[in-house]
């Protein structure tokens, strides 16, 4: 199983809940999480990206490590919603890479992937942290 927990090191006066102290240094944990990110585009059709969202959501939502799980609201706004080909974005967080990969694969999500593929989305996985 792939840590999702990575040692950072800072120069923090104070305590924190999940610190130890080591010569005037705080070492702590910052959290990792693993998103897919799945971007569907304009040109398919609302009714469609809705069918499309509610079969991963039922997947991904079933498998181990799963976390959270948002989409996007009414229109996309910013400068790259002006020129940009998404109309929609879905996210799902996951505990660790492992987790991640094992929903990605599930026979549960491959019909529903094969699908959202057949209509253009863009499917990226990567790892985070706060900042």
């Amino acid at each position: 199983m792939v840590s999702n927990r990575r040692w950072e090191s800072a120069s923090i006066s104070g305590t924190a809940g999940d610190s130890t102290w080591d010569a005037g240094r705080c070492k702590h944990y910052r959290v990792l999480v693993y998103r897919a990110l799945v971007m569907f585009p304009k040109s398919a059709s609302p009714v469609e990206v809705d069918a499309l969202i509610e079969g991963i959501a039922s997947s991904f939502s079933a498998s181990a490590g799963f976390q959270a799980m948002t989409r996007s609201a009414g229109a996309l706004m910013g400068p790259g919603a002006k020129a940009g080909q998404v109309g929609w974005i879905l996210e799902a967080d996951f505990a660790s890479l492992d987790d991640v990969m094992a929903a990605l694969h599930a026979e549960g999500f491959l019909d529903v992937k094969a699908a959202t593929e057949s209509v253009g989305t863009t499917i990226f996985l990567f790892e985070f942290t706060t900042v």
